[in-house]
């Protein structure tokens, strides 16, 4: 046993706990040809598919795009979604989705799964900018996304997710929802470690009371060189919106105005903003940054990523979320 864990990398033993027993169903490769990024494997069998448009990104721009769709449009009760990304050294690649990921109800109380492991050579950069998962009444879901990366390496990846069918009634009304997000530097040093569990009936609050007005929380993660200066703009934005997002109180009608801040703070009723995001640096100098983000509804949050985003267009040869608009 000791041998054993001597050989293997931190990022494997802590897969290893997360990730069922089960060979991918799709692969995806990347390398460059005669000095442009090229899709050189794109593999898939159901319920993924893989779709690599022609002529989407300008022929100015080094980069690939690729869409990861599903049969049917989501992720039915008892399935499991497994893929690998593979970027080559100095490449560039965006992969998106072209809806929702929907979860479907569970069924006899299976999960629904979708794991992505991603590896990143040097100087290479991966931005993984999906359309929100949106799990039905009653769904069970479980994600795990990992990323290896090589110092110098680059990934932008966004993940979110909306309150349900608001239309049929459904809020936050899914039983489980966990998304768990880890970021390595070589395998061994350990990034981002993030994880997201909501859960019914653990005898408190609901998960819609304890969202309150929200109907969509996301996570923007940004790291490497080629992004230094996009991670400070944002960064930047993030601060200023979460100032402002609690700069003024309101008070209660027997308030008496600011001069009596001090004697009832406990009738200061701060607004609920339509959107607030917070950020955090990871890594020994701040090279990485995580941005999270609750919206009341989907085209405020989509209008968010697309704006704090827009700035990568020049490397990815698209606009984020132009589609949503």
């Amino acid at each position: 046993m000791a041998a054993s864990l001597e050989t293997s990398s931190l990022m494997d033993l802590m897969l290893k706990r997360e990730i069922p027993e089960t060979k991918p169903n799709g692969s995806v490769k990347v390398k460059s040809v005669r000095d442009r990024t090229s899709v050189t494997r794109a593999y898939s069998t159901y319920p993924l598919q893989f779709m690599v448009p022609k002529k989407a990104i300008p022929s100015d721009v080094n980069a690939v795009l690729v869409y990861a769709l599903t049969f049917g449009g989501g992720i039915v009760s008892g399935d499991c979604i497994f893929f690998e990304v593979d970027v080559g050294a100095d490449c560039t690649i965006s992969l998106l989705t072209q809806g929702f990921t929907n979860v479907y109800k569970s069924v006899e109380g299976k999960t629904s799964r979708q794991i992505v492991q991603c590896s990143v050579e040097s100087g290479g950069l991966l931005a993984l900018l999906p359309d929100s998962v949106m799990c039905f009444a009653t769904a069970k879901y479980s994600q795990v996304q990992s990323f290896n990366l090589a110092p110098d390496a680059n990934l932008i990846f966004v993940d979110w997710l909306t309150s349900g069918r608001i239309a049929r009634g459904e809020c936050w009304s899914f039983d489980y929802f966990r998304s768990t997000n880890h970021v390595y530097i070589e395998k061994d040093t350990p990034l981002l470690l993030d994880s997201v569990c909501l859960e019914q009936g653990l005898g408190g609050p609901s998960i819609s009371e304890r969202m309150g007005d929200y109907h969509v929380i996301g996570l923007i993660f940004i790291y490497g060189p080629r992004l230094a200066q996009l991670r400070k703009t944002v960064q930047l934005n993030v601060q200023s919106l979460a100032a402002g997002a609690l700069k003024t109180p309101q008070f209660t009608a027997s308030g008496k105005g600011d001069k009596n801040r001090t004697q009832w703070p406990q009738q200061q009723q701060y607004p609920t903003p339509a959107l607030f995001a917070s950020c955090s640096t990871v890594g020994p100098e701040g090279e990485g940054l995580v941005v999270r983000a609750a919206s009341t509804n989907t085209r405020l949050m989509y209008k968010f990523f697309r704006e704090q985003l827009a700035s990568l267009q020049s490397i990815l040869g698209l606009l984020p979320y132009a589609d949503n608009q």
